[in-house]
């Protein structure tokens, strides 16, 4: 998949977690949902369960389900698994 000319021209920093976190979504099967997204953003910013429902207006418990169903679509099980796959720009292999 050749990489945005847009991808290439990002400093390093958030935005370019955030970049390469959407151009590796494009590569996944059944890509995450707004929901999801925003969800994954607040984890690798090291943001809490209680933290991101805050933000998002929504149960703690919420967050949690988003959470899980992430973990299956990615094949992970921790946020720390999480958050290294998404800074990494992989994920597992079909």
């Amino acid at each position: 998949m050749p990489v945005p000319r847009d991808l290439r021209r990002v400093d390093l920093g958030e935005d370019l977690v955030v970049l390469s976190f959407e151009l590796e979504e494009a590569r996944l099967p059944g890509a995450l949902t707004p929901a999801e997204r925003e969800v994954v953003r607040g984890v690798c910013d090291g943001k809490s369960n209680g933290a991101i429902a805050r933000e998002r207006g929504c149960s703690v418990h919420t967050v949690a389900n988003i959470l899980r169903g992430v973990y299956e679509k990615l094949r992970v099980n921790s946020r720390a698994e999480l958050a290294r796959k998404i800074r990494d720009g992989g994920h597992a292999p079909d």
